[in-house]
């Protein structure tokens, strides 16, 4: 296989210039690609080095600058002529820089094995003689083998990790360049030699069902892991849904059951002067503080737990309470109350200045009005401001008592703040369902980044959920709780200022309050038609994850679970791997076995090639060996049928022309014998002495058994032998031989219809007239001597030899007679004028004597 030095087709002392041409271009355009392409690699991975800090992209950057500079002086020596010297050190290049990046990196083994190998068997067929190229061919797969199996097994810790995108872009330079080297390498097929057309074809053969058989269990691979990680995903997220659910119900379950104790009612149905002056007051603190103090695990979450009437006034809260309580532990002793050490929620809040209780609880201005208390009062006021300054909330409250509904918030934040609020409420009625006020459990919305965090790599390593509200706000992340508050995707501002309104957003610019994630936006929107999904995250960054997703029965949130594709994907990559290599090894062996096996083949195909050759030189007694019995030997039984039927064509041909060339030679001998005739008409004046010479004449050089020429006689009824070539005829010119016009025989047909005759074989020809003066004749002519349309002769001639006169003798003997007829004839005309002449002398002499006579007499 060679692009510009056709295997099997150069000349054998060399290259022929047109093709050094090309082999110089091709090698010029191999190094001018890779130079290219090592150049673009160079940048990115320098790229990668300033971003990263890394000391090994550092020295890999150094080495990719030595390679271009490899690169550089190989085209320069190509362009100078030194085509195999230069490709050698660009391809050799590649081969030094492949370990080189494997001992600095790890995770590209295997595009960076495959790729050395692929570029090193392409460009070395497209830029160096056959053995060169087998040699640097066999080289680059020993290398590009080597590489992946030390990435395979070589420690980690001295090499860093390359990210995604960094194979993405090896591939798709190496592939671009692949190709390029490809198709220049695909519009040389014609010139391969029939071994290296063998070898490409069992390559092709058993690598193709290899390669299918790879894709389509990489296929199944991963669409059985996607599939395992979408079913482990989808538990996760249920089991999490679920898990907040529980939390959901038990808090609203419990607190709907503390809300119907008899002491909360008992409580609120006093007047504010009564509650003020009630010994109840303790009682009901304590009784919160104990539903405070109730589930440990959840205590540094739980916030508080307060009392409303049912105007939304604060009638006990909890985290005044405890905070109080945590500042001054001996208070509850000097007011005379054990664990609580507050009296009444009038001193609480007003500091000594109690609210109006007529005053309804109502908008902003009650709030500030409590804001306005002095610091023991603080903690209560906020808790006041977010359940009254909150309409949403409040009127949700309300909805509370007039349904007897329990009933869970979103996520709420409060004003300036970038935490966040849980709050559930309960009403509390008497035995008619007459409400008196609520109780509300106020959590802190950690406790949901808790229970998510729990569930981390529930799914498998590196797996984590993700809690989202109808917005697709984070309100959980199991591995970036910073991203809690901030939106998947930029809201429109007028809906992120009614957010913020309802105290759904925290207090950040608008800038700030989203991860900037469009796609995975998108695709939570529709997980009604397809919970699973591929998206980036926040968390993850450039890392592709899989996700499943699953909605909270009891609250407008749903749980997705991410885990990263290349942790699941983890065994294809590892089956890739092994697959490659099986490949690499069966297409080493396979080349290994194709080589003989393509010489055992083409053999037979060369030396019929050779004897084509020998007999192309002009050779036809070369003969094909038949080797086997297969096509190729019915092709050499074949070739040398072949060759048997040219040899005999080529005698069959040779007697054409040998016959040819004689019935040409006979027609220029007739031709000159008829010129000849022409000259010796011309210079004989006497008719017999003219049909003689003309008859031995024709007879001797044409060769004819007997030549004779007949005139007819002055009454137009015979024709009369006049001159003979032959003993016969001159037997037959004493016997005054003469045939009459129109009886039977050649000469009486031709004399009476003036056309000639042939006669192949006169023993068949019915017109024939044996003559017994001529026994041998086989075959006989005869042609006319014609004075236009008067027949005034014959021309006969015959031959000892059947079919012996062709067409062409007898044009030509048809010119010879019209030579003769027109010699005939100027004799004619000449004896005529002679016999004028005399006739006149005579009488010109008569009148003279005559005059003479008659002036003598006068």
């Amino acid at each position: 296989m060679i692009v510009p030095y056709p295997t099997g087709l150069e000349p054998r002392n060399g290259l022929t210039a047109d093709e050094l041409v090309d082999a110089k271009k091709r090698a010029f355009r191999m190094a001018a690609f890779r130079l290219v392409s090592d150049l673009l690699i160079s940048i990115l991975f320098l790229l990668l080095a300033r971003q990263s800090g890394a000391w090994q992209l550092y020295q890999l950057s150094f080495f990719l600058l030595l390679l271009i500079a490899a690169d550089t002086v190989g085209a320069l020596l190509i362009r100078r002529g030194r085509m195999e010297i230069g490709a050698k050190i660009v391809i050799s290049g590649l081969l030094v820089i492949v370990p080189i990046a494997i001992l600095l990196t790890q995770g590209l083994g295997l595009v960076i094995g495959l790729s050395a190998i692929l570029i090193t068997v392409t460009s070395s067929y497209q830029a160096l003689p056959a053995a060169a190229a087998r040699r640097m061919s066999l080289l680059g797969v020993f290398v590009g083998i080597a590489g992946i199996i030390m990435d395979t097994f070589l420690p980690a810790e001295a090499r860093i990790a390359m990210p995604p995108v960094v194979e993405t872009a090896l591939i798709l330079i190496t592939g671009v360049l692949i190709a390029i080297y490809g198709i220049l390498i695909a519009t040389q097929i014609p010139r391969y030699s029939t071994r290296t057309k063998l070898i490409f074809s069992f390559l092709l053969i058993s690598l193709i069902p290899l390669g299918v058989f790879a894709f389509i269990s990489n296929r199944l691979t991963q669409a059985a892991l996607t599939d395992a990680a979408n079913q482990a995903l989808l538990a996760a997220s249920s089991e999490t849904a679920d898990d907040l659910d529980g939390f959901i119900l038990t808090n609203l379950s419990e607190l709907e059951t503390e809300a119907g104790f008899p002491l909360f009612l008992e409580y609120l149905q006093l007047t504010p002067e009564e509650r003020a002056q009630s010994e109840l007051t303790v009682a009901v603190d304590q009784l919160l503080d104990v539903f405070q103090r109730k589930d440990p695990s959840n205590q540094e979450f739980l916030l508080s737990y307060s009392l409303l009437d049912k105007e939304g006034r604060i009638i006990a809260d909890t985290l005044e309470l405890s905070h109080l309580h945590d500042e001054n532990p001996d208070a509850g002793e000097e007011a005379g109350h054990e664990g609580i050490g507050i009296s009444s929620v009038a001193e609480l809040t007003n500091d000594g200045n109690s609210r109006p209780e007529e005053s309804p609880v109502d908008g902003d201005h009650a709030g500030s009005s409590l804001q306005e208390t002095g610091p023991e009062g603080h903690m209560r006021g906020d808790v006041i401001h977010y359940l009254v300054d909150d309409r949403v909330l409040f009127d949700n409250y309300r909805t509370v008592l007039l349904t007897g509904l329990t009933y869970i918030s979103p996520v709420k934040f409060p004003s300036g703040s970038t935490t966040g609020n849980l709050y559930f409420m309960a009403r509390v009625a008497d035995e008619d369902g007459q409400p008196f006020g609520g109780l509300v459990v106020n959590y802190d919305a950690a406790v949901l980044q808790d229970i998510v965090q729990k569930k981390n790599n529930l799914a498998g390593a590196d797996s984590f959920g993700v809690l989202f509200d109808e917005y697709n706000t984070h309100i959980a992340h199991g591995i970036a709780p910073e991203t809690f508050g901030l939106t998947v995707a930029p809201l429109r501002p007028e809906l992120v200022e009614s957010l913020k309104n309802a105290f759904r957003l925290p207090d950040l610019p608008y800038e700030e309050l989203s991860t900037y994630l469009p796609e995975l936006e998108e695709l939570l929107s529709q997980t009604d038609e397809n919970p699973f999904f591929s998206a980036e995250d926040v968390a993850t960054h450039d890392r592709i994850n899989q996700v499943a997703v699953t909605d909270v029965e009891n609250a407008d949130w749903s749980v997705a679970f991410f885990q990263p594709q290349d942790i699941f994907l983890g065994p294809i990559n590892r089956q890739n791997r092994f697959v490659l290599l099986v490949t690499l090894i069966s297409a080493a062996l396979v080349a290994l076995a194709a080589i003989p096996a393509s010489s055992l083949i083409s053999r037979p195909i060369t030396r019929l090639t050779e004897i084509v050759q020998t007999i192309a030189t002009g050779d036809f007694s070369a003969r094909a060996p038949i080797e086997t019995n297969d096509e190729i030997g019915t092709l050499a039984m074949s070739f040398n049928l072949m060759t048997d039927q040219l040899n005999s064509t080529l005698n069959d041909l040779e007697s054409q022309v040998s016959a040819r060339t004689a019935d040409l030679s006979r027609r220029a001998i007739q031709l000159q014998t008829a010129s000849l005739i022409g000259r010796e008409a011309a210079s004989i004046r006497e008719i017999d002495d003219l049909l003689d010479q003309a008859a031995h004449l024709i007879g001797e050089q044409f060769g004819y058994y007997h030549c004779g020429i007949f005139l007819i006689d002055e009454r137009g009824e015979f024709a009369v032998l006049q001159a003979a070539s032959s003993e016969g005829g001159q037997r037959m010119l004493e016997k005054g031989h003469k045939l009459r016009v129109g009886q039977r025989g050649i000469v009486g047909f031709v004399a009476s219809e003036g056309l000639p005759r042939t006669a192949h074989d006169v023993g068949e020809d019915a017109v024939y007239f044996d003559n017994p003066d001529l026994p041998l004749t086989r075959s006989e002519l005869a042609v006319p001597l014609k004075v236009q349309s008067r027949v005034i002769g014959i021309l006969d001639v015959q031959s000892r030899q059947p079919s012996a006169f062709s067409e062409d003798d007898a044009e030509v003997l048809q010119i010879v007679a019209d030579q003769i007829t027109l010699a005939i004839e100027n004799a004619r005309l000449l004896d005529e004028s002679r016999q004028s002449i005399d006739e006149l002398e005579s009488l010109y002499r008569d009148r003279v004597n005559q005059v003479w006579k008659d002036h003598l007499h006068n």
